[in-house]
């Protein structure tokens, strides 16, 4: 509900389904293996875009941080996600 409150516009609406659609490219899943809800936005107190997989999916794809660029131009809306994974010992 968080993430509902924060989108005022179609702009904002159109960044976090492409961050999402990001997401789950970045972890090469389907979204039957990771769904939209599984998969939190918000944002800091300065602005910045946030991103978070729930629990069960940072232990299953061994997560250890994700971060997010949202950027729109032209009507169009780009979102690029990075994920640095746990290490194996």
């Amino acid at each position: 509900m968080k993430e509902q409150k924060l989108i005022h516009n179609i702009s904002t609406f159109s960044g976090f389904f492409a961050t999402k659609e990001a997401a789950f490219k970045a972890l090469g899943v389907k979204a039957d293996e990771c769904a939209y809800h599984d998969i939190k936005i918000s944002k800091s107190a300065s602005g910045q875009p946030l991103l978070k997989y729930k629990k069960h999916i940072r232990k299953r794809f061994n997560i250890k941080k994700a971060s997010v660029s949202i950027t729109h131009d032209g009507g169009f809306a780009i979102a690029v996600v990075s994920i640095t994974k746990r290490v194996s010992s």
